[in-house]
């Protein structure tokens, strides 16, 4: 069977179809299906866990009902098979403790409250160009009842700028902010070198990114490049009972290519 044929078979019941379409288009056709097919499916999902968090290092976390997500991430981020990649990272910093915690691309705060809630000492702080998250974010911090700092603005030269002297803290950069992490190489070595990092890489917007961010954390980290990798589906008793291709599709983040994170750690 054809692409076009396999696409087809997919979307008819869905009352959408391909035969019109020029071969460039087939794929996006799909993916806006799939995207709608999921929406229908996710929503009756969330509402059977209430809306918290099953499993991995947030295990009980609440999420608000409504998001500054897309539709793409929320049952992930429920299920705890979001970026499992990177479990390891944010346990290793939960056991190093760090005093200050900086969430840059915070969105509705999975990971700063998250951390906040594991390490309740810690003072933690977020930055998001996404006016649209800033509700979100504070109705996620209610729910979970911890308090976090939303930053009006971030400097990279000066990344610590009205939350602490560099001294006495051990902070932790929590990172994903679409290829703005290449702007970490304008930290002042006084803070990068006892700072822990977790960055999302996004080579497909800034090329050769993540090869910057090595050669700038040489001298002063121990670094580990993580890769994407697939889920098994077994793993999430939520996706029981949805049978087939449409399991994976619901764990889909559909980020539009592998994804790498670089965990960096101060020697």
């Amino acid at each position: 069977m054809g692409k076009k044929a396999i696409i087809e078979t997919i979307l008819r019941p869905l009352g959408l179809g391909v035969y019109r379409l020029r071969t460039s288009s087939y794929e996006k056709n799909f993916l806006d299906a799939a995207l709608a097919y999921k929406r229908l499916l996710v929503r009756d999902i969330l509402k059977k866990t209430g809306y918290r968090v099953a499993r991995g290092p947030f295990e009980g976390l609440w999420l608000p009902e409504e998001g500054a997500w897309s539709d793409y991430d929320v049952l992930a981020k429920i299920v705890g098979s979001y970026e499992a990649e990177i479990f390891f990272a944010l346990e290793e910093e939960v056991a190093r403790k760090p005093s200050i915690i900086v969430n840059i691309g915070a969105s509705e705060g999975y990971y700063a409250i998250g951390m906040k809630r594991r390490l309740p000492e810690a003072r933690v702080y977020t930055y998001d160009i996404d006016v649209k998250s800033f509700k979100s974010l504070d109705h996620c911090a209610r729910l979970n009842e911890v308090e976090i700092t939303r930053l009006d603005r971030f400097d990279y030269a000066n990344p610590l700028a009205g939350i602490a002297d560099v001294a006495p803290v051990k902070p932790l950069f929590i990172l994903d902010c679409e290829g703005f992490e290449q702007y970490v190489v304008e930290m002042p070595r006084g803070v990068s070198a006892v700072s822990s990092f977790i960055i999302e890489l996004h080579d497909l917007f800034v090329p050769n990114v993540s090869n910057i961010l090595i050669d700038y954390f040489a001298d002063t980290h121990t670094m580990k490049i993580v890769d994407q990798t697939a889920r098994d589906v077994k793993m999430y008793p939520e996706l029981a009972g949805v049978h087939g291709p449409i399991a994976p599709l619901l764990l889909d983040e559909f980020r539009g290519g592998e994804m790498q994170w670089l965990y960096a750690v101060p020697k």
